[in-house]
């Protein structure tokens, strides 16, 4: 995401587009996890759960913790590798509506990338390579 908003600071990419393009790629990965999470829901993770140290009871754990923070965890679970498939999993196995878990899910991709492409707009806008350049030439 830093990438494409360097790009986006050199003009080679149109920071709108990019940020749509990007929220658009983030939801379809979500989709996926909530789609499996409905389709599959425990049985799934009670056989491949040993994989990732998802015992029964970390299981159970997760799902009370879910049943309380789950709309929350879905927005900021994108800031955290591997938790964000997995909110995503356990809002479509807890059977949350599909209008509530995008509500959710696209607030949070939206942040995400916009966050992230800012940085990156934000560091390439203010970088001086001009000096750079020049000792290698």
């Amino acid at each position: 995401m830093t990438t494409i908003g360097y790009f986006s600071s050199l003009g080679l990419l149109y920071f709108p587009l990019s940020l749509s393009v990007s929220v658009f790629g983030a939801m379809t990965g979500m989709l996926c996890s909530y789609a499996l999470g409905r389709k599959f829901g425990k049985p799934l993770l009670w056989k491949y759960g040993k994989w990732i140290r998802l015992t029964t009871k970390r299981l159970e754990k997760t799902e009370s913790w879910f049943e309380r923070y789950g709309p929350w965890a879905i927005c900021t679970g994108y800031y955290i590798s591997g938790l964000r498939h997995l909110t995503c999993y356990l809002a479509g196995m807890s059977a949350m509506s599909l209008r509530r878990y995008l509500l959710y899910s696209i607030a949070g991709a939206l942040f995400w990338c916009a966050f992230f492409i800012s940085i990156g707009y934000i560091l390439g806008a203010s970088a001086d390579f001009s000096d750079a350049h020049a000792s290698v030439l």
